[in-house]
């Protein structure tokens, strides 16, 4: 079974961003925020306006990634969700307000936002969808360790299409966490759909997983040795295995758990015919997708 990317979307293709500095220690942070949107444009299910904004921004990606299937199709859809620190925020509203008040007083309403899989959920409940569902979360590895649990779960022929969305929101709180430590974060949210089908660009290969680092070089450089024709784009920090990438993306304007599927979105958009993105996390995951486009040997 060859797995291909069917359709992608990006959100600030279409609502673009907006900049705030904030100052946090005597540092100054620059956020790049997504500019808001109405989730009714999209769809007139009720009782969505009160989701937190990633949750929202999710449902818009898979409404529009999906757009190409029938409602049958969407019913048998897998939907993978991978996020890093969207529920942060959420999670210190709801413990603030047991802290510094009671348990008692804290809103019933507040408690779904700080599940990880309610985002996964609430995007199975508007598209219909009866497959699985379910949110990653394992850093800024999130977004392609997902796409890597849909590619399999495609090529094992247990889902015959799989929604994968990455999304992030950025708050204050997420930078205050000292859970990540850069200077610029970018919000984004990526919806990617794949399935078995005849042309489009194929998922040869994906790989996420706890690994020694000198355990991964040896794969890596493997790989790189295989496939010499093949661009290699890494995001890796202080790691022997950058000499052998063609391009060393920077995290600059940290987009958490969309840095790898966002330069896949760019990628597809330049029609690069052969490609390998590389990804190290700060918690020993490496990562790496290798992906053709058909009739490219």
């Amino acid at each position: 079974m060859r797995v291909r990317v069917l359709k992608t979307f990006r959100l600030s293709d279409i609502v673009g961003h907006k900049t705030e500095i904030v100052m946090l220690d005597d540092k100054q942070i620059k956020f790049n925020l997504l500019n808001e949107v109405s989730i009714q444009d999209f769809t007139s299910q009720k009782g969505l306006r009160r989701l937190p904004k990633a949750t929202q921004n999710a449902i818009i990606a898979g409404l529009k990634t999906t757009d190409i299937l029938d409602s049958e199709d969407k019913e048998n859809l897998g939907i993978f969700v991978g996020t890093s620190l969207s529920y942060v925020e959420h999670a210190l509203q709801f413990v603030s307000e047991a802290y510094e008040s009671s348990p008692r007083l804290v809103s019933p309403l507040m408690f779904p936002n700080t599940v990880l899989n309610s985002i996964s959920g609430w995007v199975s409940i508007v598209l219909g969808s009866r497959e699985l569902n379910t949110t990653i979360n394992i850093g800024n590895s999130s977004g392609i360790s997902a796409l890597k649990t849909a590619y399999e779960y495609v090529e094992l022929g247990i889902v015959k299409y799989a929604l994968v969305i990455v999304t992030e929101e950025i708050t204050k709180s997420i930078v205050e966490s000292d859970l990540t430590s850069s200077s610029e974060y970018t919000e984004e949210t990526i919806g990617i759909l794949i399935g078995d089908n005849e042309e489009g660009y194929e998922i040869e290969s994906s790989y996420s997983r706890y690994i020694k680092r000198r355990n991964f070089e040896d794969s890596f450089s493997k790989l790189v040795e295989e496939n010499p024709n093949y661009q290699i784009y890494g995001f890796l920090e202080n790691h022997e295995s950058k000499n052998k990438c063609n391009v060393i993306m920077s995290k600059e304007a940290n987009r958490l758990s969309c840095n790898s599927l966002n330069i896949l979105y760019d990628l597809l958009e330049q029609n690069i015919q052969k490609f390998i993105i590389v990804e190290e996390s700060k918690s020993s995951i490496y990562s790496y997708l290798k992906i053709k486009r058909s009739g490219h040997e």
